[in-house]
């Protein structure tokens, strides 16, 4: 017998999920994915600046030189 058709013979309730709730369950993965892009291309800006703190480097003479 065909699904649809047993369903309703069984007259059960189709239960509809809202799509927002698979969208909030994907903020944490887009999140760690946005969160480790910014790390892998952030932290040589960080080396450097902080470097340049250790090292009193005068004025500002840019991010790497």
């Amino acid at each position: 017998m065909h699904p649809s058709i047993t369903r309703f013979a069984a007259q059960r309730a189709i239960k509809v999920t809202p799509q927002y709730k698979y969208y909030i369950k994907r903020i944490p993965d887009i999140g760690m994915w946005f969160g480790g892009i910014a790390c892998f291309f952030g932290w040589p800006h960080v080396w450097v600046w902080v470097s340049n703190k250790i090292e009193d480097a005068p004025g500002n003479r840019g991010m790497f030189y």
